[in-house]
């Protein structure tokens, strides 16, 4: 969105639409967990410590994830010990997938055709098959 010029996110829109002003520092967290919206009344506001204390409650970051950012090739955003695997709410897998994809490709099963079957790109499967994604399973 924009906004005097301003990109913004939708959620901090509609909170100056409804409610006024953000003050400087303060985030626009949601109720509802759900980045997309913004229906004011599923946002509040929120300090930077808040955002995460709810992350955490709502078990969207691991207590280990909060406590120390990895810093490895500059990017500050990975955080260890965050969750993997089916506890990740982006995991288009499950761990029985990751086997039964396993499985075929050593049987000699397209990356391409497990891609298909499993409705993720060609990069999942072969990081699955490979081993970077999925150590655990």
């Amino acid at each position: 969105m924009r906004h005097h010029g301003k990109s913004m996110a939708a959620s901090r829109y509609s909170w100056l639409l409804h409610r006024g002003p953000i003050p400087s520092g303060m985030f626009v967290c949601h109720t509802c967990d759900n980045p997309q919206c913004t229906n004011p009344c599923h946002l509040f506001l929120g300090t930077p410590a808040d955002n995460t204390r709810d992350a955490l409650s709502k078990g969207r970051m691991s207590q280990l994830g909060a406590a120390r950012p990895c810093y490895a090739r500059g990017a500050a955003h990975h955080w260890h010990g965050a969750h993997k695997g089916e506890t990740n709410g982006r995991a288009k897998l499950t761990a029985a997938d990751v086997q039964m994809v396993r499985a075929r490709a050593a049987a000699g099963e397209s990356r391409a055709a497990l891609a298909r079957a499993f409705c993720v790109s060609w990069t999942a499967i072969n990081f699955v098959v490979n081993g970077k994604n999925w150590r655990s399973v």
